[in-house]
């Protein structure tokens, strides 16, 4: 997973300082399409992560990580504890609209 994310910020730091400017950014995704896929992607998995949830949600920590932890099993159909971007393409529309009602937007 980290190698992943590696990958995305090398793609985009042109300068390599380490940082990644909204002009960078946008060069990297008009350069390399599949990128904005990617990143994307990754939104998804680290919105899922415990330490970037949603916390504007109604509901206690145990009911949040309920209704994330029913939603990650109807996505994560390899049961890797990461979605792809081809899992999240084919997620049914109930799923799509679970994330949605939770803050989280899937564009792939």
């Amino acid at each position: 997973y980290q190698r992943r994310v590696h990958g995305i910020l090398n793609a985009a730091d042109e300068n390599n300082d380490g940082l990644i400017t909204s002009q960078e950014l946008a060069a990297a995704v008009e350069r390399q399409p599949s990128l904005k896929e990617r990143l994307n992607v990754l939104a998804v998995n680290l919105a899922f992560q415990p330490e970037n949830r949603f916390l504007g949600d109604k509901g206690t920590e145990y009911e949040i990580q309920e209704r994330l932890d029913s939603i990650a099993n109807n996505i994560d159909k390899n049961h890797d504890g990461y979605f792809s971007a081809e899992e999240l393409k084919t997620m049914s529309p109930s799923a799509k609209n679970s994330l949605e009602k939770i803050g989280i937007h899937v564009h792939v």
